[in-house]
């Protein structure tokens, strides 16, 4: 009976060790992943202008949540940032919208013969722009 029981417990020990090991093996997984696709686009937040996101959430925290301030915050990166023509903003690390306010820059995409996919953004919009003739990603049904 004894040894029955330490056999058991051997196996118990055995099992929780080996699930310990896969999710520490999983978390650095992750973690490796996450670190490759920052490492990916470091460049890009260095030399995107608008405001400097933070590690993981981007500029989602900076964001306001009434409508008119986030209009009124757009506006005031629009003009701290017009001799660009565009800016970024992280919705988090990994997200990005970049926001084209000058003609001459949105004529180089719209004039583009390459599809343009719409975003996740777009449908959000969409019911505030209607049915924009554009170069799209679908019919214009979608």
């Amino acid at each position: 009976m004894a040894v029955e029981s330490s056999w058991i417990r051997w196996t118990a020990n055995a099992v929780l060790s080996a699930c310990l090991v896969l999710v520490v093996l999983a978390i650095c997984y992750v973690v490796m992943w996450l670190r490759k696709k920052l490492m990916l686009l470091q460049p890009l937040k260095e030399n995107c202008p608008g405001p400097k996101p933070v590690f993981l959430f981007g500029n989602a925290l900076q964001l306001k949540n009434d409508s008119a301030e986030f209009y009124d915050q757009c506006i005031q990166w629009s003009n701290e940032n017009w001799s660009k023509g565009f800016f970024c903003v992280w919705h988090t690390s990994f997200r990005v919208v970049v926001t084209i306010f000058k003609p001459e820059l949105v004529e180089i995409f719209l004039g583009s013969n390459r599809q343009i996919n719409k975003s996740f953004e777009y449908g959000m919009l969409r019911p505030w722009l209607g049915t924009v003739p554009e170069k799209s990603g679908g019919s214009g049904a979608d």
